[in-house]
């Protein structure tokens, strides 16, 4: 494959993971390690594409957060959890995370399968992006061309 010539759907990864925006943050995180990506096009409930999630966007809220006691417990002031071990499988889950919509990018760069791989990278230097969302029918994802992408016709 010719860099000069290659189109986006030569380098393309497709099917996409996307994610629904209406998920929870922690599931997002979740898919991002099951699927070893660090960002996915986010759609709506009628699968339109509406936004991207990365991962620095997710380090973005959780290091700007500023969490407030919503419930007033005494929990870790009653005596007698300081005399007994905490039960197996003993787990905090931090109820206050946002959803997926949330936190995404609504800014989406999007580029169509016939797309040239050198117009696909200009894109990502001129727009300080990681990936272009491929699409078809205007807003129903087909793939992602990632910088990783772009390297490995590269390296070829």
């Amino acid at each position: 494959m010719n860099a000069k010539t290659a189109v986006a759907s030569d380098i393309m990864t497709s099917p996409v993971h996307v994610l629904d925006g209406r998920m929870d943050v922690r599931e997002a995180v979740n898919a991002f390690d099951e699927h070893g990506i660090s960002g996915a096009p986010v759609v709506n409930e009628d699968g339109h594409l509406v936004g991207v999630l990365s991962q620095t966007d997710v380090m973005h809220w959780y290091l700007t957060r500023e969490d407030e006691l919503v419930v007033e417990t005494d929990y870790w002031h009653r005596p007698e959890l300081d005399r007994a071990p905490l039960p197996k499988d003993f787990s905090l889950v931090d109820t206050n995370v946002p959803r997926v919509a949330e936190l995404m990018t609504p800014v989406v760069v999007a580029a169509t399968a016939d797309t040239p791989v050198a117009e696909l990278a200009r894109t990502m230097v001129e727009r300080k992006v990681h990936r272009v969302i491929i699409t078809h029918h205007g807003d129903e994802v087909a793939g992602v061309v990632s910088a990783v992408d772009l390297l490995k016709l590269l390296a070829l």
